[in-house]
């Protein structure tokens, strides 16, 4: 080992013992910030689209709706079992990108079958999501399956951990055990399983436990499906053999949605058939009872691995401050994006008109154009009212930019006659010219595509609302060195309102139906493409990834090479595979709205 191997060592030995040392809030509050960013890296190359990533202490383990959201325990963190929790989120990813249809089959197989074929369902598309997980990204497969052996085996772990934990105590006493206590340990030692009696007294750690309950023999069929399809276990009954077949991996790989609810169904009849123990066991009771209890069991089962017993709560403080945290982490992301996108534009040149330029599809959404109207004047002055605070510090700030300061170099070989200077013209000297220099020239429109569909129903239209009237405010304060134009969209139709005003016809728009961002930067590209200004913006307002994540890519991108600036505001995406030339990202409207002042600020002092 070098000096420095060994010097990092010491150091990474040092912040432990001082981590260590912290209260438990404030250790805690530095594990999730230093695990938020890295998960949000690792689930964005497994998901590979927009998602949002909330630590939710009410949860025991994680769940997903199965299109954009990650929910997960902070405990997995917080408690030491980091690896346990990275896997968790990694399979929970597996649902969003493979099975975006599992929350819509659930429900289906609850309305088939009930609690029963609900679960075996669950447990096939988890088997068929962590298959195609692992194949997908092979790096993440190890984690995968660790995670796999702590959730699978939490039915047994703390049972068997109390038997061995006897099974030792008794095992080592420091005196010679009279005969009679001797015989009656050997008889205690023979009631446990063949891998717990040969277990070493130095091996009763979790690595140990979890090979032990590899070997762990099912009572009944249904136990042997569960480890069989959840851990990838060989079954130890016939007929779970039988059932296997019909979830092999070869077959989830194409496996569509029907085929994965028939195939619950089918398993759950195998299972169900008692076997000849059963029939046996069934003598003295009703086979239906038998069966209903089997099915209770595995139930129970299924539940006890879903709701892994949580370890210390969390401290309240730390609680609310996971919204923070979050927030903090997007905040350096976007930060950096900021960075990034004022490099770009102060070493580009002007958007002149370019004549057509064809992007987009074929099938446009339709657009319609939405005139002002003095109508909406009381909606847009209570709007106005609530957002006073922003706007006020804003218009401040974008006044002083608004007009052009000059300056002017004397001495020059190029530029105006310098009148002072003209007797070097007879003496045949240079620098009889000088250049008037502008630090400042602001011509450029500004676009603002509000995202109205379904999911931005409710607080966060009214907010993205409130941004607009911020937006329109600017806008006219600059006028005329910046134009501006309003526009909303969904999947069904895009709405033009027009450069802003203080009757507006956007204060209005409801959320419905679904996204399409591909459409948006097409219509919205064309109008700025037309206008006479040097420079062009066009900002977008999402909750969600766009209707075509490769063609949505590929318009923007030809977009920033004809000059035209493309900036994506994600609200409520905690990762992205990198869509759009400058991505920002936001935990909350709210906390967009307060942000984007300074953003818009960013931007217009960098337009010159």
């Amino acid at each position: 080992m070098n000096a420095f191997s060994r010097i990092q060592d010491t150091l990474d030995q040092m912040d432990v013992a001082i981590e260590a040392a912290l209260p438990k809030e404030e250790r805690d509050k530095k594990i999730l910030e230093r695990v938020f960013p890295i998960l949000c890296d690792h689930l964005t190359a497994l998901i590979g689209k927009p998602f949002r990533l909330i630590f939710d202490a009410s949860i025991p383990t994680a769940s997903t709706d199965c299109i954009a959201e990650v929910r997960i325990s902070p405990w997995f963190f917080t408690e030491g079992h980091e690896e346990v929790g990275f896997g968790t989120g990694y399979h929970e990813s597996g649902h969003i990108k493979f099975s975006p249809y599992g929350t819509k089959l659930l429900a289906e197989a609850y309305d088939f079958g009930g609690d029963i074929l609900q679960h075996i369902t669950n447990i096939i598309l988890d088997r068929k999501d962590d298959i195609l997980t692992a194949g997908h990204a092979p790096g993440f497969a190890s984690t995968l399956r660790r995670r796999l052996a702590y959730v699978s085996t939490m039915a047994r772990r703390q049972t068997l951990a109390q038997i061995l934990s006897t099974y030792i105590r008794n095992t080592e006493h420091p005196k010679p055990l009279h005969a009679k206590i001797s015989a009656k340990k050997e008889k205690q030692k023979k009631n446990l399983s063949r891998s717990a009696r040969n277990l070493s007294t130095q091996k009763t750690g979790e690595a140990h436990i979890t090979l032990i309950l590899r070997n762990w023999k099912p009572t009944d069929a249904y136990e042997d499906f569960f480890f069989a399809a959840k851990w990838h276990k060989r079954p130890r009954i016939r007929k779970v053999h039988k059932a296997m077949k019909l979830i092999s991996p070869k077959l989830l790989l194409t496996a569509t949605p029907d085929y994965l609810l028939w195939a619950a169904q089918e398993i759950h009849a195998i299972l169900g058939d008692p076997d000849e123990k059963e029939k046996e066991q069934g003598k003295s009771q009703n086979l239906k009872n038998l069966r209903k209890e089997f099915e209770q069991k595995f139930i129970a089962l299924c539940l006890l691995a879903a709701s892994i017993e949580m370890g210390e709560p969390l401290d309240p403080a730390l609680l609310g401050n996971l919204n923070a945290i979050m927030a903090g982490t997007l905040k350096v992301g976007r930060n950096q994006a900021l960075n990034n996108l004022v490099k770009w534009m102060r070493g580009m040149r002007a958007a002149y008109p370019r004549g057509p330029h064809s992007v987009g599809r074929e099938d446009t959404v339709p657009v319609k154009s939405i005139p002002r109207n003095g109508v909406h004047a009381p909606a847009y002055n209570r709007i106005l009212a609530s957002v006073q605070h922003l706007v006020e510090p804003l218009v401040r700030k974008l006044k002083r930019l608004e007009n052009p300061s000059e300056y002017i170099l004397y001495g020059q070989d190029e530029g105006e006659l310098d009148t002072r200077e003209v007797a070097r013209i007879a003496t045949g000297l240079s620098g009889f010219l000088k250049d008037i220099v502008e630090e400042r020239n602001i011509d450029a429109e500004i676009h603002l595509c509000i995202d109205r569909s379904g999911s931005m129903a409710g607080e966060k239209i009214e907010q993205a609302k409130q941004i607009a009237v911020l937006f329109s405010e600017a806008i006219m304060a600059l006028h005329p060195v910046c134009a501006g134009n309003i526009w909303a969209f969904n999947s069904k139709i895009i709405y033009d309102y027009g450069p802003p005003s203080k009757f507006p016809s956007f204060v209005v728009i409801s959320a419905d139906d679904g996204n399409s961002d591909t459409h948006m930067l097409t219509v919205a590209a064309k109008k700025l493409r037309e206008s006479k200004r040097k420079r062009k913006v066009l900002i977008m307002l999402c909750d969600d990834g766009p209707d075509d994540l490769k063609l949505a890519a590929r318009i923007s991108r030809e977009l920033k090479e004809s000059g035209i600036i493309v900036i994506h505001m994600f609200i409520g995406v905690h990762g992205t595979p990198h869509i759009y030339p400058t991505e920002l990202l936001f935990s909350t409207m709210e906390d967009c709205l307060n942000n984007f002042g300074d953003i818009l600020e960013e931007i217009v002092k960098n337009l010159k």
